[in-house]
């Protein structure tokens, strides 16, 4: 199969789930950072789109642990969830592992964090409930000045925040715990 062209070098991974075929997620972004689906996820029909439905149970993406997933400054990740209820408390959405970045639910909460180990805040929490059943949009940024959290496209909250963001051997995963 021929390669998929790389329009922005800066993207380091992009799935869509309707790109999915025999248990993997195809990298949209041309880098070749593929997602192997763990467990037994179910592929679903949202409005016409495909969604990945992970019941809480041992399902996720592993998208592997490439070196271009260490990215100290300048990073954006952003993930599409509908979450009925979280169930675990600092419940992953995208993470790099405890210790690098990661989008998830903040403690106990119905709201998302923005994780950053390196930075201070390491945690930089959302004020807007997501367990409502519906689709959002989350956005984490770190632009070496400040940590932003955007929810449904508006800027929830953001803090000033300088230094780097650990690297780590752990994989990115998509819903891992």
């Amino acid at each position: 199969s021929t390669p998929m062209e790389i329009t922005d070098p800066n993207l380091v991974v992009h799935y869509t789930m309707d790109n999915a075929a025999g248990g993997i997620l195809i990298d949209q972004s041309g880098h070749g950072n593929v997602g192997t689906l763990v467990g037994d996820p179910q592929l679903v029909n949202v409005g016409g789109r495909t969604a990945l439905e992970l019941d809480g149970d041992g399902d996720f993406v592993d998208a592997g642990n490439d070196s271009a997933f260490d990215i100290p400054v300048n990073i954006t990740v952003a993930a599409w969830v509908n979450v009925a209820q979280f169930d675990k408390s600092w419940q992953a959405i995208v993470t790099k592992g405890d210790s690098s970045w990661r989008l998830h639910r903040s403690s106990s909460s119905n709201n998302i964090a923005w994780g950053t180990s390196g930075l201070d805040p390491t945690d930089l929490t959302g004020t807007v409930e997501v367990t409502d059943g519906e689709w959002h949009h989350l956005v984490g940024v770190y632009d070496g000045a400040q940590k932003l959290l955007y929810t449904d496209g508006v800027l929830d909250v953001a803090e000033d925040s300088t230094g780097n963001i650990n690297s780590a051997t752990h994989s990115v995963n998509i819903g891992e715990n």
